[in-house]
């Protein structure tokens, strides 16, 4: 699910090829930097990002193997691991390669309140 805080062009720009599992977007290596600089200041944390790529000849999206998982210290602020998390992933994509596109996976709004990761659950 994209943060509601995402400006809608930038939300546009979300691709979801073939392969990429359901619900997830993707963005090119300067669209996926592009989404992190608009967050600069929320609560909105990354807690994974995914590169894929396309094989010459495909359509589908393959998985490279390089993944980021980003969790939450014990104590940690919201805001801190927020910054701290879309810093890393800004790092990590910024090694990817061009023919790369970026999976990314945001704290809920939910999670980011609480100041925890711990998600919420709710019945019903």
């Amino acid at each position: 699910m994209l943060p509601a805080t995402l400006p809608k062009d930038v939300r546009r720009r979300a691709v979801q090829p073939p392969g990429l599992p359901d619900g997830d977007f993707a963005w090119t290596l300067d669209d996926a930097l592009a989404v992190l600089e608009t967050l600069a200041g929320t609560v909105i944390a990354v807690l994974q990002v995914e590169a894929y790529v396309v094989l010459f000849g495909h359509q589908d999206v393959v998985p490279t193997g390089r993944r980021a998982i980003y969790a939450w210290n014990p104590g940690e602020l919201a805001a801190h691991f927020a910054q701290r998390s879309r810093q890393a992933a800004e790092e990590f994509i910024r090694a990817g390669s061009r023919d790369e596109i970026f999976a990314i996976v945001f704290s809920g709004q939910d999670d980011a309140e609480a100041g925890h990761g711990t998600a919420k659950l709710r019945a019903g």
